[in-house]
């Protein structure tokens, strides 16, 4: 969340442009090597992270009863770091934390993005295609909502339901026209199909055509979600989770190396090395490119020996970038998984503007320019 709404450069953040932000506070590092609160929070989801900050204060009140004020808000945690220097020393770097979350806090009541995020998981996770673009049709109207969230909406309504028979894209194109949204973010919409749309997927992950998958569909909505903001998982956990159960299909996940002395087994380490299209961080497009790397102490295996013989080490690296929310799902395969050890690397870390930055740079966009402009038509004819 903080990569996405203020960016993280060599995990440093620039908040130089926060109104009323102190001298020593317009850049602030994130580590958690150096920073122990960071380090024991960077996994936690928002409004976990706000209730530890005023735990955390409540600590000190009680330990300083001259010290009462109430904590009920955001605002209240930054005028109470503000106001005591005694708790800014003690704490260390929370005063920085708070600053980060009131930040974010401002971000999400100003672009009005507790709405805007529950239609993404939307978008992403469900396939009600008459509540979905209801949903997207009343933001765009909204005029908290900006343009550069306006396009991203239409984007993943775009690529979830590419073809459905009462698509309305054209409609929606119409639409951000009409919001006022530029022509860089229009030329988008058109520019992420061809980049990532159902043609040069492997597969359609919107909607799971085998039972199993239907199933567990079926049983998640009757239990529901912890949290209507964290629905979505990326694609790289069901991938990892097949290739620890020896799961993956050889014709889908290359399989490098020699094929002799398959009946051996001996510890095996893994290098998963991918290129997918980053679309957001509800991104669930399939690797366009996949490569499995299997390395043996003695000998080289099938897929099918890992059933018996499950990988202990796996690298991950994804050329063209990965996520955090990615991060988040090695962290916790990590965490649930017993003797498996798994690395995420990538040649960047997205956020939703790097991604369409690279969209644009790959040309694809002026490809697409053509096919925007039809749209624009056919949807001036209705």
């Amino acid at each position: 969340m903080v990569h996405e709404l203020l960016g993280i450069n060599n995990n440093r953040i620039d908040l130089s442009r926060v109104p009323g932000i102190s001298k020593d506070l317009r850049e602030v590092v994130l580590s958690a090597e150096n920073d122990e609160f960071y380090a024991n929070n960077m996994h936690l989801n928002f409004a976990e992270i706000g209730s530890n900050i005023k735990n955390l204060m409540e600590d000190f009140q009680k330990k300083k009863p001259k010290e009462q004020q109430k904590l009920e808000s955001i605002a209240d945690m930054k005028a109470f770091v503000e106001n005591y220097p005694q708790f800014k020393k003690m704490s260390g770097t929370v005063s920085k934390h708070v600053t980060v979350v009131g930040e974010l806090s401002r971000l999400v009541s100003e672009r009005n993005l507790l709405e805007v995020s529950e239609v993404e998981q939307e978008l992403a996770c469900q396939n009600d295609h008459s509540s979905a673009l209801q949903n997207v049709k009343r933001l765009l109207q909204n005029p908290r909502v900006t343009e550069f969230d306006a396009a991203r909406l239409v984007m993943l309504y775009a690529l979830h339901y590419e073809r459905h028979s009462s698509n309305s894209l054209p409609g929606l194109m119409m639409d951000l026209r009409n919001k006022g949204v530029s022509e860089k973010y229009r030329k988008l919409v058109s520019a992420v199909i061809e980049y990532g749309g159902k043609r040069v997927r492997g597969s359609d992950l919107f909607s799971p055509k085998d039972a199993v998958a239907i199933t567990k569909q079926f049983l998640k909505g009757l239990k529901g979600v912890e949290n209507v903001y964290t629905q979505h998982q990326p694609f790289l956990h069901e991938t990892l989770d097949h290739l620890i159960k020896g799961k993956l299909k050889e014709n889908l996940y290359p399989y490098l190396g020699p094929s002799t002395l398959r009946d051996s087994c001996f510890s095996s380490q893994i290098l998963l090395v991918l290129h997918v299209s980053k679309l957001d961080l509800n991104s669930s497009i399939k690797p366009k490119v996949l490569f499995l790397l299997e390395y043996r102490n003695r000998c080289f295996g099938t897929l099918q020996i890992l059933v018996s013989c499950p990988p202990q080490d796996i690298i991950v690296f994804i050329i063209g970038g990965a996520t955090y929310e990615e991060a988040l799902t090695v962290y916790n395969l990590n965490r649930t998984t017993p003797g498996v050890r798994i690395v995420l690397g990538g040649t960047t870390v997205h956020n939703t503007k790097s991604f369409l930055d690279e969209v644009l740079a790959s040309g694809l966009h002026s490809r697409s320019k053509e096919t925007s402009q039809v749209t624009s038509r056919s949807a001036s004819r209705r």
